[in-house]
Parts: C-alpha cells; sequence; structure tokens
C-alpha cells in the first residue's frame, strides 16, 4: 500500500513544487512538521486498516471479531500513551477509543459473541 510518506511520493510532490513556485509562495505545500504528522495518522491507521483486512472475505467469523476488537483497543491505548502530548491526534485517539470501548461493551450483552468464542474449537 503506498501513501503520501513514499519517498517516490514525496519526491514527486517536490518536483511540483519546483515547477510551480507560486504553490511554496501561497503556502499551499506540505511541509516537514506535515509530512511527520502524516507518518503517524498513517503508522496508526495501519493497524486499523490490518485488523479491518482480518475480519472481512468469505473466511472471516465472528469468533474473529473479539480478538480483533481487543487488538484495536490495545492499539488505541497505546496510542493514548505515546500520541498524549499530541494536540492534534491525541483528542482523535482518545475519542475513537471512546466509541470502541462502548461498542466493545455492548458484546458482553450479546449471546451471540458468547456463543461464538464458545463454540470456537481453536478457543478450547
Amino acid at each position: 500500500m503506498k501513501c503520501l510518506l513514499d519517498p517516490e511520493i514525496k519526491r514527486a510532490l517536490q518536483k511540483i513544487y519546483q515547477r510551480h513556485p507560486k504553490i511554496i509562495a501561497l503556502r499551499d505545500h506540505l511541509t516537514d512538521i506535515d509530512y511527520e504528522t502524516l507518518e503517524k495518522i498513517f503508522y496508526f491507521l495501519k493497524a486499523l486498516y490490518d485488523a479491518t483486512v482480518y475480519t472481512e472475505g468469505h473466511t472471516a467469523t465472528l469468533d474473529r471479531v473479539l480478538p480483533s476488537m481487543e487488538f484495536v483497543l490495545d492499539h488505541f491505548e497505546k496510542g493514548k500513551i505515546l500520541h498524549v502530548d499530541d494536540p492534534f491526534l491525541g483528542p482523535y485517539i482518545n475519542s475513537g477509543w471512546s466509541k470502541l470501548n462502548d461498542y466493545y461493551a455492548l458484546t458482553n450483552k450479546s449471546l451471540v459473541y458468547v456463543a461464538a468464542i464458545v463454540l470456537d474449537p481453536y478457543q478450547k
């Protein structure tokens, strides 16, 4: 998966900036701080992408949901610590953790999730 942080893409953007100096003059370009922020966002979201891929498709079953949710919750909890002082990313991580925690708490009320775990031979 290519992202904006890919060196090829960064070089291509820098070439565009060189060819069109107005972009720099208007301050309508990505700065080094912007790239750092994008890198943090990309690596945080990469784990969420991986969890999504793990729980989709014809081979995914309900017994994968809870472990995946636990992985994502743990990722958010680590992110809350890692980005506690980040004025941009910190509030978004806290908000995401809060919403996911609400949904995770609802799984305790669903017998379907409990049955999926109990009946899964790999969980024994």
